[in-house]
Order: C-alpha cells, then structure tokens, then sequence
C-alpha cells in the first residue's frame, strides 16, 4: 500500500494516481499504438529524464520493431512551473522517412513539446505522433499531435513515476499531487 501522504524538499504531496492506474493507461496505449502501427516499425523518441519510467513499461509491451532514441530536453530546470526557455540536445539520428513516436511523460503549457515537434518535424519523418501518460488543460489550447493520452489531469503539480520536484520523487512507482494545488 502506498503511502497517502510523502514530503519533497520541504514540499507535501498527496496520493494521485497509484500505480495500479498507470498500469492499466500504459496497457491501453500500448494496445491502441499496436494497433495504429501494426506491420511497421516505429522509432520511438524518448524525452529524458521525465518520460524514461513511462517508455520503458510502455516499449515493453509493444511486440512492434522498434527503434529507440533518446533526447533530453528541460523547462523546469529546480522550480515547479516552466521557466518558459526550452533546452534540448538536438537528436542526430536520422528520422527522414519514418514513423516516429515521441514519448512524453506529462504535457503541462507544451513549450518543450512544442519545440522538439518544430525540431523532429524539419527531418521530415514520414509521420510524428505523441504518446505522453499525462497531459494538463493548457495541453489542449496547443496544435500538438496528442494522439495517445493516458490520462487528462487538472493543472497540478504532480511527481514519481519519472516526474520530478528538483531531481527528488522520480523513483516512486505513484503519482503524487502537490498539496492545496
């Protein structure tokens, strides 16, 4: 059982989403991007640090050929809220022509998303789509590709699973919410 309540940096955080949810979302995308992808191989872009627990329980249940890449990209740097500047490690890899599938931990204002699309889609993949577990109201306002969404979330800060708060809750297998947010 886990805990209802855990403390980061000074910060209180209640029980959100437990394990046995996540589960259940990753299975259900991972049918529905099976399904969609059938007979094809897929190059799966994973955004680090956040998306790795996500894509790792997710790449696992594809039976697809896969081709997997990383790229790490950051807004939020030690803070809470995005900075608004979006850092990222330009991929090398070679994606002109094929089916690309970003994967995402959580799509909060979209900034990083919106850059790394802008980015991939230059490369001319033959098709760009989204997988991310969470994704926030402001998500929607954007013209992203959100094609698999585990699960909407209202706007709250929210950490384990891979997310983080400044480096502290990427390891606990729940998603725990920030109290009074």
């Amino acid at each position: 059982m886990p805990p209802k309540r855990i403390e980061l940096h000074g910060q209180w955080f209640r029980l959100f989403i437990p394990r046995q949810e996540i589960a259940q979302s990753v299975r259900s995308l991972s049918r529905r991007i099976e399904q969609d992808y059938a007979g094809r191989e897929l190059t799966c872009v994973v955004i680090l640090k956040g998306a790795f627990i996500f894509a790792a329980d997710l790449l696992r249940q594809l039976s697809l050929p896969c081709r997997i890449e990383m790229l790490r990209a950051q807004s939020y740097g030690m803070q809470m809220t995005s900075s608004g500047t979006v850092h990222f490690e330009p991929t090398t890899v070679d994606i002109r022509g094929r089916d690309v599938l970003l994967i995402e931990d959580i799509v909060d204002t979209g900034l990083t998303l919106q850059a790394l699309v802008h980015h991939l889609q230059s490369q001319e993949p033959a098709s760009l789509q989204i997988a991310t577990l969470l994704a926030k109201p402001a998500a929607q306002h954007l013209a992203l590709p959100l094609t698999y969404v585990g699960k909407h979330i209202p706007a709250v800060f929210v950490v384990g699973y891979g997310m983080d708060y400044a480096e502290a809750g990427r390891t606990l297998p729940d998603i725990y919410a920030l109290e009074d947010s």
